[in-house]
């Protein structure tokens, strides 16, 4: 074990002995000089890494194709005097570092975890893993899988946690594909816990628990971690993704609900395009034809169904863990003295062409106009105080806002896309499904969000389709809870 080696406290000592303390202060202040440079120089990113090589400390980076351990270093004790008589001892905190660096994916980084289960990291060592967005892959980076997107994000971060690891993306989204979406506002470095200690076999466990890019779709691994983890991320995510206008300001309106936080909107950050590409913004290249989206407050209670693409998917391993709740679970959720709900989906307008996000929605905009409109009539009998809105086909963005700021309850019918925003709402409710298995867990550990009894369970779209369902016959069956 590397000892810090502390001067020894001196009283008094001969003109010899006063020069070479006179010496020693000088070398001790160039050495800090020179460690302060190197601090300064170089890109965000690299000041962050810079922070632990400080003293000129080893770094070595473990990639698909090598794996190296690093040497250890004695560390490197700096004096200064702090009166005429005394010198105190100030040691500059040295550790080695590792890096582990793959691309923007789990299993990849799984895989090499796992074929260099030889290297054993000296004690003290600091360990980051680094990962970069490939232009192979835009998906990763895409508003329109969003749900599947994060759930990378996600799985990368719990796995960074249980190494002890430095959480580091080299290459954003916004810097490989110019690309304006949640992920690109994601943390990009988040930093192991003081006194954190790295630990390689905890994280290949991980992986043997969740060792997908689908992190949705694990029992365990990340769900543990979920309070750690999704609200904070997304959260953070938003206001910078709305941009500096909107985070913490007051509502021009006065209107007293809040925001992330307890924060309030202005009502001028987020802005929609206009046209065949509605659905997608840009608050970081605004121009005349952007309209500003952000709402001055927001729903009592935001819904959110997904309806479409699926009535015509046909593998039965698939449409069973999608669906639609049953109208009773709004009634138990919802309280009687809620003055606004707001219903979240994809645009209702039966001319696909102005807006197609997903085409395969097109198909089926009738059966969803009759669905969700059926769902805005029962809430509005059963709330007459509520004004109740159908809010399809707006920007990703402002429907995450809605999710994970409704101050009431947020509602995810069963959906990747709205699993993340619900677990970091004010107070989620999620549907038992094999969807996302790990859900029940992460309720456990997050004080905002709790699961959907089963009784009744989901209209999955499995069984609409094996039973010939249209939209009446499917609305009757969702009201079947309520008689």
């Amino acid at each position: 074990m590397n000892k810090s080696r502390v001067l020894p406290h001196v009283v008094s000592s001969p003109p010899g002995r006063r020069q070479s303390a006179l010496l020693l202060i000088l070398v001790s202040v160039a050495l800090v000089s020179q460690n302060v440079s190197r601090l300064l120089q170089g890109t965000v990113e690299e000041k962050r890494f810079a922070e632990s090589e400080a003293g000129g400390g080893p770094t070595t980076t473990t990639t698909m194709a090598t794996a190296t351990t690093p040497t250890p270093i004695a560390p490197t004790v700096v004096s200064s005097a702090t009166n005429n008589t005394s010198l105190d001892s100030i040691t500059l905190h040295l550790t080695n570092v590792h890096r582990i660096h793959t691309s923007f994916d789990v299993p990849e980084l799984c895989r090499l975890l796992n074929s260099n289960e030889q290297l054993n990291l000296e004690a003290g060592t600091r360990l980051q893993f680094v990962f970069d967005h490939e232009k192979a892959r835009p998906e990763k980076c895409s508003n329109s899988s969003l749900g599947n997107a994060i759930s990378i994000h996600v799985a990368l971060r719990a796995l960074a946690h249980l190494a002890g690891a430095d959480f580091s993306v080299g290459s954003s989204c916004a810097a490989v594909y110019g690309v304006d979406s949640l992920q690109a506002y994601l943390p990009t470095f988040v930093r192991a816990p003081a006194g954190t200690v790295a630990n390689l076999a905890r994280a290949r466990q991980g992986c043997r628990q969740c060792g997908t890019n689908w992190a949705h779709t694990c029992q365990s691994g990340w769900p543990e971690l979920a309070h750690q983890i999704v609200p904070g991320d997304l959260r953070s995510a938003l206001l910078k993704w709305f941009g500096p206008q909107s985070g913490g300001e007051a509502s021009d309106s006065g209107d007293s609900r809040s925001g992330i936080g307890g924060d309030k909107y202005s009502g001028r950050g987020i802005v929609r395009r206009q046209g065949a590409d509605a659905g997608e913004h840009s608050p970081l290249q605004a121009t005349p034809s952007f309209v500003s989206m952000m709402p001055s407050y927001y729903d009592d209670v935001a819904i959110h169904l997904r309806c479409g693409d699926l009535f015509g998917v046909r593998d039965r391993g698939v449409t069973a863990q999608y669906g639609f709740l049953h109208y009773g679970h709004y009634n138990r959720i919802i309280p009687q003295n809620v003055t606004s709900i707001g219903i979240i989906c994809q645009s209702l307008n039966p001319n696909c062409k102005e807006w197609v996000t997903r085409p395969s929605d097109c198909k089926h905009v009738q059966q969803c106009i009759g669905i969700i409109h059926d769902l805005a009539r029962h809430l509005r009998e059963r709330y007459p105080g509520a004004v109740v809105t159908v809010r399809d086909g707006e920007p990703v963005a402002l429907s995450y806002a809605r999710l994970i700021n409704a101050p009431i309850a947020t509602i995810c019918n069963p959906s990747t896309f709205c699993l993340w925003p619900t677990l970091a709402s004010q107070r989620g409710w999620l549907p038992n499904t094999r969807l996302f298995p790990g859900a029940p867990t992460a309720t456990k550990v997050l004080p905002n969000a709790e699961m959907i009894p089963d009784e009744p369970k989901f209209l999955s779209y499995a069984q609409i389709q094996q039973s010939r369902m249209n939209w009446r016959t499917i609305t009757n069956e969702l009201a079947r809870s309520v008689r």
